[in-house]
Parts: C-alpha cells; structure tokens; sequence
C-alpha cells in the first residue's frame, strides 16, 4: 500500500513540475519546411498575397467589368489577403500577347479565351467556343463534371506551358450577324465579306463566303464603312454596348456559331505554387461560382438587350432555317473528323471526349426535359 502511495505522489508531481515548465517556456515560431513536417510551408496568416493580372479586354468592356468585380470578390473573401491587380488590355503587353507575358512572369496572369487564341493549338477551340455543339451548360458540365478542364491543362502542358487555369465567365449564345440583308440560309451570305472568327469561318469558306476576320475593335467602323457586308461579334447584350444595333437593320439568330464562351484566367504556375492552400481554395472555389453565375447574369442583360432592338431600336430579327442548322451540323463533324486525321493523339483525345459526352447528354436532355412552346404559343402571348 505504501509503494503504491508514493507512485501516485511522485506521478503527481513530475505531472505539476511538466505544467509548470511548459506555462513557463515561449512559444516558438512557426517551423521552416524540414525532414519533421514533410516539406510543408507555414504560411504567415497575416502576409498579403497579390497577383497582377491583364485582360485582353479594354477597360469599360463587359467582360473587362465582370474580371474587375470577380477581383473585388475575391478581396473581400480573402479578407484582404489577396488582390488581384486587374489592368486593361494593351496596359504591358499588347492584349493577344498575355499568355505569353504571363509565362515570362511579366505579368502574373491573364484573363481571355481560347477562342481569341484560336490557331495556338489545334484543339484550343474545343476549350474557348466551337459552333453547332455545345450550349453554356453541357460545356460547364463537360469541363467540371467530365474531362474538360483535365484535357485543358494536358494541352498547355504538353506545348511546355504551365499554367493554373481558372474558368471564369460564360457567355450565352451570340447573335448571328448584323447585316443590310435578312439571313437566312448559307446562301444569303454568299457574296457577302462577313467577319468571323474560328472554325465557323472555316465551315463558311467552303460555301463560297469571304470570311474576314478582324478584331473587336476593327468591327464597328468596318460595318459602318462598308468594309465588310455583315459581322457577328457577341452577345445581344455585348453588341448592344458595341452599337451594331446602329448600323445595320437585320439581326440574325440562333447564335449556332457561339453557342457558348468560356472565359479564363490563367495564372503563371510559379506564382500560383506560392500562394497559400487556403487562397488557392478560395480562388478555385471562387471561380467556378462565377462560371455558372455569370452566365444566368449575362443571359438576363442580352434578354433586356434583344426587347431594345425590338421596341426602342426596330431591328428586324431574322433565323436560320432548322434544315440548313442540321445541314452545317453535320459538315462540322465531318470538318472537324478531317482536322483529327491530320492531327495528333491529343487531339483526337480531346475530340472524342467532346462527342462522347455530346451523344449522352442529347440522348439524356431529349427524354428528360420538356417541350418549349413556340413564340407564337398563345400562352406566349399572353
């Protein structure tokens, strides 16, 4: 009984002696990556981090406005912890040459698309906007929910360009054109120097269009000049904010060119390695929301734009005929199977994912949503 006593004191005060010791020790410093915390960084709650993005897009433009305020998000979020220092096209480098200063880490990031830097890479057009597939959706879907944004990053990072890659707007379907004329079928545009960009260029060559291409900028005094005949450019409401409206009586639908946009920043690996995990969190987590808001955002504003050219403008909407959509609908599979047996692996990797999820997602969306009445439905009208 005795021994058993003097164990429990003498536990009891190498336990007091190890409390008193330790209250009167200081705290040390967060450690530096070693053998003992495997490598990991103790990031300083308190630094701030910032990024130095550039847009392609000039300043006042309404994707420019959107990256701004994704930028004021993104502080308030962080608590101040991240900013992202948002400048306007051409404000280092000349707008189409970011990708480029941000591997150079003259800039830190980038904002753009795919469909602006549409001869980069082979497959960059399935990543930016490609005609007659996909809507904002099934895209989402595909580069969230299947293999598109891993197949994104493979094709920089095979052409030895690393980048952390953010989608971060969508954009709706575009208007068709803006022309003098109504158009209607392909025909209509025979004759016609019509500005466009990508594969739906390349689509209309082969029936005999002059297609020309031109920068945003280029587009409205082109129009107003009589350079080119007919243009496509945006969104009701992006063209609305260009003033094509002013110019030209037709507006023509459905946008079977640009069925969606996607919109990325792309930030340069190294500056994205040293941020923090929990800022880099944020940023993905952050990003994707604004992937899918800004595209219930920007169809709201172009549904307002389309009642302006309606009502207050009086422009006269014209539509391609359903035959010739399904018509050019299959020329692009059969144009874009061309491109793949001249292409690589990778290609025709990216390519085959694109199909694959296009077949299931139609065999799915026809059964399961319902029929959309018609403008003229009765219930429409009233």
């Amino acid at each position: 009984m005795v021994k058993r006593k003097t164990m429990i004191l003498l536990l009891i005060a190498m336990l007091v002696i190890g409390v008193a010791l330790f209250v009167g020790c200081e705290v040390d410093e967060p450690a530096e990556p070693d053998e003992n915390n495997n490598d990991q960084v103790v990031y300083d709650p308190d630094e701030v981090y910032e990024i130095t993005l550039q847009s392609v897009w000039a300043s006042g433009f309404y994707l420019f406005d959107l990256l701004d305020e994704y930028a004021d998000e993104v502080e308030q979020l962080s608590g101040g912890r991240l900013i992202i220092d948002v400048h306007p096209g051409g404000s280092f480098v000349p707008g189409m040459e970011v990708l480029d200063a941000t591997l150079e880490r003259t800039i830190d990031a980038a904002h753009g698309s795919e469909v602006l830097w549409h001869g980069r890479f082979a497959e960059a057009t399935f990543f930016g906007s490609f005609p007659l597939l996909y809507d904002p959706f099934m895209f989402l879907t595909w580069m969230y929910e299947r293999d598109g944004l891993e197949l994104l990053h493979e094709s920089y990072e095979r052409r030895g360009e690393n980048f952390k890659i953010l989608p971060m707007t969508t954009i709706d379907h575009e208007i068709l054109a803006w022309s003098h004329e109504p158009l209607r079928e392909v025909e209509d545009w025979q004759g016609l120097s019509y500005r466009t960009i990508g594969w739906w260029g390349d689509i209309l060559r082969d029936y005999g269009v002059a297609v020309t291409h031109l920068d945003p900028a280029e587009i409205f005094p082109s129009l107003e000049r009589g350079v080119v005949d007919a243009v496509e450019y945006s969104t009701p409401i992006n063209d609305y904010h260009a003033g094509l409206y002013e110019l030209a009586p037709y507006f023509t639908g459905p946008g079977i060119h640009q069925p969606f946009t996607s919109m990325k920043i792309y930030i340069n690996e190294d500056q994205w390695n040293e941020l923090p995990p929990d800022l880099q969190l944020l940023l993905e987590t952050s990003s994707r929301q604004w992937a899918y808001s800004t595209w219930s955002r920007e169809v709201n504003d172009s549904i307002w734009a389309v009642e302006y050219f309606l009502e207050e403008a009086e422009r006269e909407p014209t539509y391609m005929e359903i035959e010739q959509q399904q018509e050019l609908r299959e020329l692009f599979f059969d144009f874009v199977d061309d491109k793949a047996a001249e292409e690589d692996e990778h290609f025709n990797k990216v390519w085959e994912s694109v199909q694959e999820f296009y077949h299931e997602f139609r065999r799915y969306d026809d059964f399961i949503r319902m029929y959309q009445a018609p403008p003229e439905d009765p219930i429409v009208e009233r």
